[in-house]
């Protein structure tokens, strides 16, 4: 999928190295926005101490299957409000996002300090989409756009974790 903004990336030094994680071993939020870390090859089976493999839900189109992401200064569930599934003005299903206020100075502060940078968004433990950040984002609301084939695909991704809310705030 893709993110309605553009996002984030960091180069990191390579003095010392991970093993790769997968999203099933790590204990993850249900809604998660990460840094993307760029500076590690595609396909790479070890990364930086610090980052994480995740898995892409949905791979093509320009988007690995797998993503290094860094585990500092990631925003995770308890900053989300609210998610729900739609339409977006040209037709195509959409997951629409709020941010708690202390989610949202977050969220300012990462899209400020990794603009022309990637940042990646975490649902269900998979990357939904990993935009590059184009301009700092103030109003803690955005949403997601991509590779939902229909609304109902989007709205499967937001109730997939829990019936009576979209995304486990942890």
């Amino acid at each position: 999928m893709r993110v309605g903004f553009v996002l984030l990336c960091l180069s990191v030094p390579f003095g010392s190295v991970a093993t790769a994680q997968t999203s099933a071993l790590m204990s993850e939020p249900d809604f998660a926005i990460r840094i993307v870390d760029e500076s590690v090859a595609q396909g790479a089976l070890q990364g930086p101490v610090g980052d994480d493999r995740v898995q892409v839900a949905h791979p093509g189109n320009g988007m690995p299957a797998e993503l290094w992401l860094k585990r500092e200064e990631q925003i995770e569930g308890d900053a989300l409000a609210d998610a729900k599934a739609s339409i977006s003005k040209n037709g195509m299903p959409i997951i629409e996002f709020e941010l708690t206020p202390k989610g949202r100075d977050q969220f300012a502060s990462l899209t400020q300090e990794n603009v022309g940078h990637k940042i990646a968004f975490v649902i269900n433990g998979k990357v939904i989409t990993a935009p590059v950040v184009m301009d700092p984002i103030q109003g803690g609301k955005g949403y997601i756009t991509g590779n939902f084939t229909s609304e109902a695909e989007a709205r499967a991704v937001v109730a997939e974790n829990d019936a009576d809310e979209p995304f486990s705030k942890r």
